[in-house]
């Protein structure tokens, strides 16, 4: 993903430099590797 389409002043704050999306989700790393998601900021899928 690189960003939201046609919206480039909302895809700066929401990617890293290197391509990662900002979800504000809070998560934790499981003991077999897996993410867990604690918790939802906002309505977005990840």
């Amino acid at each position: 993903m690189r960003g939201y389409y046609g919206s480039p002043g909302r895809s700066a704050p929401a990617f890293t430099p290197d391509g990662y999306h900002r979800a504000g989700n809070p998560a934790r790393p499981a003991p077999e590797g897996d993410l867990v998601v604690t918790a939802r900021m906002e309505e977005v899928a990840i």
